[in-house]
Parts: structure tokens; C-alpha cells; sequence
């Protein structure tokens, strides 16, 4: 299955807003019900081997039991998408808009995580502090913020369970003793 891109319907839905207590839509409180999906065929490679028929199947079927949101996100497999720090593949583009797509023929929000955990390092040593991994952060959220700018029902949510230890020792609340780090802590102790 495929899409050929209508930016009618990625532009179409209500509004979306929260107040603490539950999902709005169009103002009215509508209690979140929903769930994690992929892929049936592929699991967590549904972005890199997409197939909008499987996605079509899996919605109308959640839409049936009156699920009215859908979680998603990448979790990991960022160098595939973003081998150089400055580049998202444009397939992936593509197949994240199908995606929302066909999520949108159905009615359904999609909340996205970008990363879990901690942000991806793209090369760097340290996902906080590193520039080398905050530039890389930083022009892949750029590319997917300008890529779903006009999606009305798309919800983001940047790091999914956050850790601020190291990738290397997570939860564990220690400090993980990169350079970067040790430099700004000495800043901020100034």
C-alpha cells in the first residue's frame, strides 16, 4: 500500500488541546483512549519498510473499538534516518507523512515520540551537553517539525520515559563524566 500525498487531508482535523485532566477536541472533553502501534508486518521498522495497507487495516480496526488516538515514534534507529547530523532521508520523510495519512482517514491523533530515553548522540559522547550531538538533535527535529508543521492532530512527545544519566547508565541519576559535562558544571559553579 501507498500514498500519493494529499495535503488537504494532512492539513485537515480539529483542534487539539489538553487541560490537565483530559484530551479537548474542538473544546469539547473527549477522555484519551488509545494505544501503541507500528506495524503489524514489521514492528518497530514500520518507518523504514512502510506499508500504508497494514497501517489502514490496524486503524480502521482501532477506530472500530472507538480507540481515538495512536502513539508512535522512532524509540531508536536514528542513524537511519540521520547518518550525517545534518541530513534526514527523505524516504523516511515520506513514510512518516504516509503514516500520518492514513491516521488521519480514520480520525486519529498521532502522539510521536522523538527519541526514549535520552537524545540520540549522533557520534558525540555526551546527548546533553556535546555539540556535535546537539546540532544533530537539533536538525533532525528541525526536519521533522517543518515536515508536519501543517498536520492539526499531530502530538509530540520528545523523550519518551526520560533519563538524564548517561545512555550508558541509565536511571541511574549519576553523573556520566563526559567532558562536556564536567564543563558545564565548572560554568555553573562559576
Amino acid at each position: 500500500g501507498f500514498w500519493v500525498f494529499d495535503p488537504a487531508l494532512f492539513a485537515s482535523g480539529d483542534a487539539l488541546a489538553f487541560d490537565g485532566q483530559m484530551l479537548r477536541r474542538n473544546g469539547a472533553p473527549e477522555p484519551l483512549v488509545g494505544t501503541t502501534t507500528m506495524s503489524a508486518s514489521v514492528h518497530r521498522d514500520f518507518l523504514f519498510v512502510p506499508n500504508a495497507a497494514v497501517w489502514d487495516d490496524t486503524f480502521a480496526e482501532l477506530s472500530s473499538l472507538k480507540i481515538n488516538a495512536i502513539r508512535t515514534g522512532l524509540w531508536s534507529g536514528w542513524k537511519r534516518i540521520s547518518a550525517d547530523a545534518n541530513v534526514v532521508d527523505e524516504a523516511f520523510l515520506r513514510a512518516l507523512e504516509a503514516f500520518y495519512l492514513t491516521a488521519r482517514r480514520h480520525r486519529l491523533p498521532v502522539i510521536f515520540s522523538v527519541f526514549a530515553f535520552t537524545p540520540e548522540e549522533f557520534g558525540g559522547e555526551d546527548p546533553y551537553f556535546d555539540p556535535r550531538a546537539l546540532e544533530g538533535q537539533r536538525a533532525l527535529l528541525t526536519a521533522l517539525a517543518r515536515r508536519m508543521a501543517p498536520a492539526r492532530e499531530w502530538i509530540w512527545d520528545l523523550i519518551n520515559e526520560p533519563s538524564f544519566a548517561s545512555p550508558r547508565k541509565l536511571w541511574s541519576l549519576r553523573p556520566s563524566g563526559t567532558r562536556f559535562e564536567r564543563d558545564e558544571f565548572l560554568a555553573w559553579l562559576q
